[in-house]
Formats: structure tokens, sequence, C-alpha cells
């Protein structure tokens, strides 16, 4: 048996099923990635696995024993802000030792019967205080936090964090349980390039199982082992990381595809068949031609029902168009001597910066060092005639912030957006349904949306509005992976300028020309995509502590130099293959789709190996 099976496991909520009869194996030192659209059971699947929920029917059974230690990282950042980052890490043993001091002092009580009920919590609370390493805790804290350089945080209280300093605890705080199963739940949402790649390295290295729900393409790539796709309440397995998954994807989809082709004309000739036969039995009643007839319309049945069909690439997704007005201009955006900051807080110190119309640029950095607010700034306070952050005379900026969408709450989504022109409720509509609202949703309140609903509506505005520079924070945070592609997409062809803030590793790769950079109060810039800035400047940054950040970096071999360029080439070059694949497949270009899948297949088999030699 498996380190965990899951068997039959079925879960409804309102008779409507959520999960039906899963299946599906866990090693004992797998990294799996759970995916799948948004809404489709991947929390309620988790949560059932480490017995937060009672499923309907079948069950969670482990090789050794009824249950094992298990640790869950939530969407959610905490909600106790006063508690400091050692006591919010070592909460579960402060918490049972309170437990224990109350019950010692029912103890020594004089009441007998009380004395023996509290004597019997005593031991329970006891047994799971030593499982914890009670004694130990403040210890273990602290070494945890020197052994991943937060030994600075260790008395500033959580309200203070940001929110990837508030991830990192989390994450930690599970390592410290040492559970046998960690379960995290999209664990990259508020963490920079730099928190990534340490969580990259910490999922790695852990030694029990994990499952990883996650929209983070890279993340998966990095990470994961297994890829487990929740579609249709069920799972579906797949070996390798995510590329792999995806690859095998596209590969098969042609090759069914095929197939369905063929099924087709074979039902094309049976039909051409069954029409002449029951021409020849209309026009000469004969008893032969009748069975022949009876025969052929079985044989045509028969085949309708065993006919493959060609498989959908990609769920019905948003359909994005951006267009944007042109612009005679050439200057987007100029940022010449710029200060910001926030009471004795220096973010960026005489920053200068130039975008041209039509670049991509992303803008990067640690995670505090005022990416958002620089945006905010620049969408507030950039005017033509303003001589710290001249706008472009002919920009008109989309702006999708990250966590505060811009609309009023209060009022619905056709008030929110009719209010920005003259448009009609079926104007609206016909926009907001490429997004994947439906018609009722033109009456909801903007503050009952989701996360991701809030995105795709600030998407749609940008896209009412005819911007031609979008700024965007984070766009496709809270979105599944069909959605990020679609925003990819969306970017990849549109016309205008984008400046973008984003942890999406494959939205950077696929969409930016250039990177901004913040680092020690200075804004700097990096010709390139994202990927080329990180082998040659963002990743010997990456486990760094603020004091090491001066400190000279070592020499690396020549040979690790070469390998990194050729990783970035096949990265670049994978993307690229994926995405003529999938245009081809809509087409129904099978004869090059099957061309691109076999250069997508020795692709990623050069690239797997060269990353396991470089890694």
């Amino acid at each position: 048996m498996a380190f965990m099976e899951l068997r039959n496991l079925t879960v409804q909520y309102g008779g409507t099923p959520v999960l039906d009869a899963v299946h599906a194996q866990l090693e004992a030192n797998a990294k799996v990635g759970l995916i799948g659209k948004n809404g489709a059971g991947k929390t309620t699947l988790v949560r059932a696995m480490i017995g937060q929920l009672e499923p309907d029917t079948g069950g969670v059974y482990f090789a050794s024993r009824e249950r094992v230690r298990a640790a869950y990282v939530a969407q959610h950042l905490p909600t106790d802000g006063q508690r400091n980052a050692q006591e919010f890490l070592i909460s579960e043993p402060l918490t049972l030792r309170r437990q224990l001091r109350v019950l010692e002092e029912q103890m020594a009580g004089s009441d007998e019967r009380e004395v023996m009920r509290a004597l019997a919590a005593y031991t329970q609370v006891r047994e799971r205080y030593d499982a914890a390493q009670g004694d130990e805790a403040e210890g273990r804290a602290a070494a945890l936090l020197t052994r991943n350089r937060l030994e600075h945080l260790a008395a500033t209280p959580i309200g203070a964090l940001s929110g990837g300093e508030q991830n990192r605890l989390q994450i930690l705080r599970a390592l410290l349980q040492r559970p046998e199963l960690l379960v995290l739940d999209e664990p990259g949402n508020h963490l920079d390039a730099w928190g990534l790649a340490w969580l990259e390295q910490v999922l790695t290295d852990h030694p029990a199982a994990v499952v990883l729900i996650s929209h983070n393409r890279y993340l998966l790539d990095r990470v994961a082992t297994q890829v487990w796709e929740l579609r249709d309440h069920r799972i579906v397995t797949h070996s390798g990381n995510y590329s792999a998954y995806r690859s095998a994807t596209l590969r098969q989809a042609v090759k069914t595809a095929a197939d369905a082709r063929a099924d087709r004309k074979h039902l094309e000739r049976l039909e051409a068949m069954v029409a002449y036969l029951a021409q020849l039995a209309h026009a000469r009643p004969d008893t032969t031609v009748g069975k022949r007839l009876r025969a052929r319309r079985k044989q045509l049945e028969w085949a309708q029902q065993e006919a493959r069909q060609a498989p959908k690439l990609t769920d019905e997704t948003v359909a994005i168009q951006l267009e944007s007005e042109h612009s005679k201009a050439d200057i987007a955006l100029d940022i010449v001597g710029l200060n910001l900051g926030y009471g004795e807080r220096r973010l960026l110190q005489d920053a200068t910066a130039r975008i041209l119309v039509g670049e991509r640029v992303a803008l990067v950095g640690r995670n505090g060092c005022g990416k958002t607010t620089l945006l905010r700034r620049i969408v507030d306070q950039a005017r033509w005639d303003d001589p710290v952050l001249r706008l472009g005379p002919s920009m008109r900026v989309g702006y999708c912030a990250q966590n505060e969408h811009g609309f009023r709450g209060s009022v619905s989504i056709e008030e929110n957006l009719r209010s920005l022109g003259s448009f009609t409720r079926d104007r609206v509509f016909s926009l907001i349904s490429r997004y994947l609202f439906e018609y009722r949703d033109l009456d909801r309140r903007v503050d009952t949306l989701s996360g991701g609903e809030q995105n795709r509506l600030q998407l749609a505005r940008a896209e009412l509005l005819g911007a031609n520079f979008l700024i965007l924070d984070e766009p496709t945070n809270h979105l599944d992976i069909a959605a990020r592609e679609a925003v990819e997409q969306a970017l990849l062809t549109f016309s205008g300028t984008v400046l973008v803030v984003s942890h999406d590793r494959y939205l950077l790769d696929s969409v930016v020309q250039r990177v901004l950079y913040i680092d020690a109060c200075e804004l700097h810039s990096h010709d390139g995509g994202f990927s080329d800035f990180w082998y040659r400047i963002g990743r010997h940054d990456a486990a760094a502590a603020p004091e090491d950040r001066a400190q000279p970096r070592a020499k690396r071999h020549l040979e690790s130099e070469e390998i990194e360029v050729r990783l970035l080439k096949l990265e670049q070059d994978k993307i690229a293959i994926e995405r003529a694949l999938q245009r081809a497949y809509d087409a129904g270009d099978l004869a090059q789709a099957k061309s691109l899948s076999r250069d997508l297949a020795k692709t990623q088999g050069i690239y797997d190996k060269l990353y396991a030699q470089w890694s």
C-alpha cells in the first residue's frame, strides 16, 4: 500500500457532487502538484485528506496507521496581528502549555472527582505537548528563523510584516510541526521572485510527502514530481512536473484528434452507404437489400457510439481583447528624480527611468521594496506637465490593482461599468460575458466578488476604456492556469504599453521585453526578459539576508554559466512551441500540430537532462 490512498472519495454540497468517487495514491516522498480550474474542488480535496472534512462516502487511508502528522498552509494570511513572529511559529505549543497550567491548578484542588478528570485531561494534553517538543519550542523556533535568515523578525508583530513575510512564517510554522504530509494551498500568492526561489528549495528539500495546490506553473515545474489534475470531479494523475504534463497533454490531444478525424471519415462512408441502400430499398423492394440496410445501420450505430472526439485543450476561459488607441508619441512615461517613501522609510531615492510607447516592461524587487507604491504614485500623479512623473500626452491608463479593485463596492457591476461612459446594458454584458460573467452577474455588487472575479472585472474595465497604457499589479492572482494563459495571450497581442508587477514567471517570460528592478532604493534597468534578468542578476541574491547584500559574489564556473544560458533558451523555446502547437491544433492543422508535438517532446527531453545536470 502507498503512504496514502484515496478510495472512492465522494463529497457533495447540497446534493451537488464536488468530488465523485475519487481514487489516487500518494507515495511517502512524492511532491504532487494539484491543479484544476477555479471551483473544481481542490481545497475540498485537501481538507478531506488532512481530516478537516468528512467525506460522504469513501475515505483517506494511510499505510502505517489511522492518521499521520499533517500540516496545512491555507491561502489566507494570519488575522492575529498582535503576536510577534516567534510566538506565531510556536502558537500550538504555547496553547498546550497554557492548558497544562490550568489543568495543574485543577489537579491541586480538593474535589477528588474533579482531580481525576483533570488528571485524565492532563495526560492527553501532555502527550500532544511532548509530541510537539513543547519544552524546546522557543529554541527550535529561533533556530528555524536564523536558518532562514529571518531572525530580525522574531519580535516583530505579525500585523507589521509584509504579505510575503507572513507567508514565509506560515510555511515555517508548518515545517516546525515535522509533518509527514505537508499540504499547501497557493503558498506563492504573496511571495516575490526571491521568496519563490526560497519556497522551491524548502519544498524540494522537505523529506516527506507534499501536496501543492498552485496555479504558478514555474513553481510546479520546479517542485512537482507528479501532477494530479482535478477535472469533472475526479483525479487524473500524470508523472513528472507541469511541463511534462502539459507536453504529454498536447501530444495526446493531437493523436486523439487524428484518430477522431479518421473515425469521422469512416462514419461519413458508412452514412453514404446507408443512404445509398435506403434509396435502393425504396426503389426496388428486396429482402437482400433490406438485410444489408439493417446490417449497415447497426454498424453505423455502433461506429457512432465508438467514435472518438477531438479533446478540448482548454476549458471555457477568458476571451480578452485588449485593443489600444494609437499613440503618435514616442515616450509613454518619464520618471525623473523621483523620491518615494513614507515616514522615515525610504523606498526610492532620485529614481530615473523611461518607458517607450509599445514597450512591455516588468517592475520587480523584493517584497516591501515599493513596487505597488510606485505604481499607485504613477497612476495618481503622472501627467503630461508633471516634472517628476511625466505621462505621454496621448496615454490613456488602465490600472489593475492588487488589493483594491477601484470600483464602488456597494453598487452593481453594471452601474460601475456604465458610469465610465455612455454604455448600454447590452454593451456591458457583451464585454463581461467574455470574462466568464453571466447575465445575472450584471446586478451583483462588486464587494461580493471573489479575488479572481475582481481581477477579471478590472481587465474588462481596461478593455472598455480602450486603455493604451496598462499598469498591472499582479493581474493573474487568483486566476486559474487557463485564465492566466488568456491574459498572457492578450498582452502579447496588445499593441499598447505595459508596465506589470507579477510573481508569475511564466507570464513575465512570455510577455516582457525589459526589466526595471528596485534594489537598495535605486531603480535600475535590464534589457531582456525576466529569466535573463534572474539568471544574470536576481538569483545570485536569492538567499541573501539584508546584511549580506553588499558582500562580493562568489565566482561561478564557466560550465555552469553556459548551462544556464542554454536552459534560458530552452525555456523560451518550450513556451513558443507550446503556443504554436495550440494555434495549429485550434486551426485543425493536425500535420503541423504533430510536427510541433515531436519538437516539444525533443525540447522537453533536452531541457530535463540539462536541468538535472545543472541542479
